[in-house]
């Protein structure tokens, strides 16, 4: 069925915004734009950080993975007058305005890309699209990786079971955003948010308490999506774990009423249910 049926960015001008066109490229695809090279990924008190703002591009904006970080140093970083006054070493001398402008082009205002534990596990491990650094210059193995990002995750123990469920959903073409916002792990898009609404949440769990089951369900009907939940038919310690594994998908049959308020009472629900592959 189709998800998509009442998603208000569906028709209109969603396929082109700001000059892009919407893609979501595979493994295979987004390795082909980045001209089959690997990228360096920095790790840094916690955070994995890409500085190439080139390849951070292409990787955010055409597989919807990591999240921008700003650089917001000219409104919170000001620099001393005197480095600028006229007279040498005079802290109250005249302003060289000329010399402060030319200072502050010169100022990079740079993009950082950061990846989630699972985005950096993805895009390494299991895509070879990134190399992970650490302390600037070593290059961890998939092993240490694995180990590592493990480590930052909120819950370590799911660390395999999540990581699992979202290649699987990156496999079958979603985009994956946080789903917290609405009570779930993830939200997934077709093509990414600024051409369509999620079509569902995605719930992992082996067992759903009956009251969260009713109040996730209401949630995102309510928001005009579905629920979907996810897990693993085994536990998952390790990337080959993860790589033999099967994900089983349950979607929850949610009614979807019609955006346009006038007409809600003159028509019936309707249940859509979203068809994956297994």
């Amino acid at each position: 069925m189709d998800l998509l049926v009442f998603d208000a960015k569906r028709n209109g001008n969603h396929r082109h915004v700001a000059g892009r066109v919407p893609v979501a490229l595979n493994k295979e695809d987004l390795e082909e734009v980045l001209g089959f090279r690997r990228i360096d990924a920095f790790l840094n008190g916690g955070l994995v950080e890409i500085f190439d703002e080139t390849a951070s591009r292409i990787i955010h904006e055409m597989s919807g993975i990591g999240q921008w970080l700003k650089d917001e140093r000219k409104e919170s970083r000001g620099v001393s007058r005197s480095c600028f006054s006229q007279s040498c070493g005079e802290p109250n001398g005249k302003l060289n305005e000329q010399a402060a402008n030319e200072w502050a082009e010169l100022s990079p205002i740079a993009r950082t890309l950061v990846l989630t534990p699972i985005e950096t596990a993805l895009l390494s491990i299991d895509w070879k699209i990134i190399n992970v650094v650490k302390n600037g210059k070593i290059s961890l193995s998939d092993e240490e990786i694995w180990t590592e990002m493990r480590n930052l995750y909120d819950n370590p123990k799911e660390f395999g079971k999540v990581f699992s469920v979202f290649r699987f959903l990156k496999m079958n073409g979603w985009i994956v955003t946080s789903g917290h916002t609405f009570g779930c792990d993830y939200l997934i898009y077709c093509l990414g948010a600024e051409f369509y609404h999620s079509s569902a949440g995605v719930l992992i769990a082996d067992v759903i308490d009956p009251r969260r089951l009713l109040t996730l369900t209401r949630i995102l009907s309510h928001n005009k999506k579905a629920l979907i939940v996810a897990t693993t038919t085994s536990e998952v310690e390790c990337f080959e774990d993860a790589n033999a594994v099967d994900v089983k998908i349950s979607t929850m049959k949610t009614y979807f009423l019609e955006r346009d308020v006038a007409q809600m009472s003159n028509r019936c629900n309707e249940v859509y249910e979203l068809n994956t592959v297994d």
